[in-house]
């Protein structure tokens, strides 16, 4: 597991080298909230934290109690924008939802569809607590390939967040942590996975997915699936799945994880149709001939709804 720290004006000045020299190599780091808010120690941060060599993302604390969607995403996208930090060497932008509305889950899935728009990148990241992600958020409106889930379950052991899934890559554990650099508490995580994947860049430090680029596509890993397996579902010689992922899976291509995302470096046999604006999955489904849930079989997508300008979609 792959040790990380969330920070906020709260934490106060932080010496990001020793943060790194104490082994946490992610950081999410807070940079707007709402409508109008910026986060005060935002630009140190997000600039302190990777001069250090962390990885890092920033996140958005989400208003759905004062604002619509639109509002919030245009905000957010608006910041990263003035910053470059939804670029592909980012980690994916992240919405902190931690208070509600009637119609949540809507309001999350419109924010998310926005965020995409705004800022052309497909992965998201969605924070919140355990018993939210069971009770109020309805991860089935809103979930699909490039969303990605921190869960934050404190005193659980580290690595069991109380809610888990696919799509589950990390968890905050404590928010009372004690981390050289940093003084006073501060909240500590692990992700599941190397967090570069969820990234799109294909720089020789990151071999994570290229989703919507020509030649490519992203899987996700699932439980019990094996490089002969995925490569068998994309027509792809497990080999080159596996050259293509050299530097996540390493010299054993037995070795791959639940939750990683690998590079298929062509589509083989799969014919793929790439989605337009307005286009849903059911006429995608029949100008080729077939349904909506095969489609949605194949290209492991949580919702038939969901689905944007850009993404590829595998035909069978």
């Amino acid at each position: 597991m792959h040790p990380g720290v969330d920070v906020s004006n709260h934490q106060g000045p932080i010496d990001w080298g020793r943060v790194r020299a104490a082994g946490y190599i992610w950081s999410y780091i807070k940079l707007s909230e709402g409508v109008k808010y910026v986060d005060s120690f935002a630009d140190v941060n997000l600039s302190g934290a990777r001069g250090a060599g962390l990885r890092v993302g920033a996140y958005h604390f989400c208003r759905p109690d004062k604002n619509g969607p639109g509002a919030d995403a245009e905000h957010f996208a608006t910041e990263l924008a003035a910053r470059g930090a939804a670029g592909a060497d980012w980690l994916p932008p992240c919405l902190d939802v931690e208070v509600g509305r009637a119609g949540l889950p809507g309001w999350i899935a419109e924010c998310i569809a926005e965020v995409r728009r705004l800022t052309g990148r497909t992965e998201i990241m969605i924070y919140s607590s355990s018993s939210w992600f069971y009770s109020s958020l309805g991860p089935d409106r809103w979930l699909d390939n490039g969303t990605f889930l921190w869960v934050a379950h404190w005193g659980r052991s580290i690595g069991d967040p109380g809610y888990r899934g696919d799509h589950v890559v990390a968890h905050q554990y404590t928010n009372n942590g004690r981390v050289p650099g940093i003084s006073g508490p501060v909240d500590l995580n692990v992700a599941f996975t190397d967090l570069s994947t969820l990234s799109s860049d294909l720089g020789p430090s990151s071999p994570g997915p290229v989703e919507h680029r020509p030649g490519f596509v992203s899987h996700r890993v699932l439980p019990g699936e094996s490089l002969s397996a995925i490569g068998e579902r994309y027509g792809v010689p497990w080999r080159e799945i596996w050259h293509a992922n050299r530097a996540l899976i390493g010299d054993n291509p037995n070795l791959v994880r639940p939750g990683w995302i690998l590079v298929i470096p062509k589509v083989g046999r799969k014919r793929a149709h790439i989605v337009q604006a307005g286009e849903t999955l059911s006429e995608i489904a029949a100008k080729y001939g077939t349904t909506a849930d095969v489609l949605r079989d194949l290209n492991g997508l949580a919702n038939l709804h969901l689905i944007h300008p850009g993404q590829q979609i595998l035909l069978p």
